[in-house]
């Protein structure tokens, strides 16, 4: 039985500034909620960590949300090139890429949250956190691959 505090680990409704902090918390939350039998251990955990997720997004609120000490940004249109740089067609399709399946992961993390999702037997809730696990992985290979050709863009 999932614990009664994941669903405070979401991070989509959040800006994009706080999702930079919050989003790393709450996958390590989903992770823990997956691995670990229930319990009273568990419990204190997942509230401890809900209790520093929550702290750390307030410093956030306090930081500055551009410049050398932002939080960073794993979101494509923070990734985009610089006006002027034109991009040849297969980097560009790739940017896309990640638009979409960023978009889609969102869109999975809004339906663990739902009561549908709750009503799903655990062997399928399961194959959906795999699937959003595959989907986290290979969205941070796209991010890396836009990153490295934009900077060699910029140079």
């Amino acid at each position: 039985m999932p614990s009664t505090t994941i669903k405070h680990f979401a991070f989509a409704n959040l800006p994009v500034h706080l999702q930079a902090v919050s989003k790393p918390i709450g996958e390590l939350a989903e992770q823990f909620e997956r691995q670990l039998v229930d319990g009273p251990e568990k419990s204190a955990g997942m509230r401890k960590l809900l209790e520093a997720k929550d702290c750390f997004v307030r410093a956030a609120l306090d930081a500055p949300k551009s410049g050398p000490n932002a939080p960073p940004v794993d979101n494509v249109r923070q990734q985009r090139p610089m006006p002027g740089v034109d991009l040849p067609p297969h980097q560009k399709r790739v940017i896309d890429e990640k638009n979409e399946l960023d978009e889609r992961k969102l869109k999975l993390e809004a339906f663990f949250d739902t009561p549908t999702f709750a009503q799903l037997d655990h062997e399928e809730q399961g194959r959906m956190h795999a699937q959003h696990d595959a989907m986290v992985a290979y969205s941070r290979i796209l991010g890396d691959r836009i990153e490295a050709f934009t900077s060699l863009a910029d140079a």
